[in-house]
């Protein structure tokens, strides 16, 4: 889901409450929790700094890539790669990515 969804899903999950909009919309209810956490911490400091270390949460893993940890997945990529062909790896849009932070 897009990033703007997912902090309109925030906003509102933090005046109707988690549950009611997690239902509602049939998002993970422990990656929207994080995330109107995330957005309360943000709120509440005076100057948000940029993230230099980020920690999922194997839900929030399994939300986004859980066809990952199947056997059939894993199955296919084999079968793949004995075929000769290769995955591309297409990084995520800019406007996903983390700034790069150096110093």
């Amino acid at each position: 889901m897009p990033v703007e969804l997912w902090d309109r899903a925030s906003e509102v999950a933090r005046r109707q409450g988690i549950n009611r909009v997690e239902v509602a919309l049939g998002l993970h209810y422990g990656v929207l929790k994080a995330r109107v956490a995330a957005g309360r911490e943000l709120a509440s400091s005076a100057v948000a700094r940029p993230a230099r270390f980020v920690e999922l949460s194997g839900a929030q893993v399994l939300a986004m890539h859980g066809d990952l940890c199947t056997p059939v997945f894993w199955r296919k990529k084999q079968e793949q790669l004995r075929s000769g062909l290769e995955d591309d790896v297409v990084p995520y849009l800019e406007s996903r990515r983390f700034p790069h932070v150096h110093g």
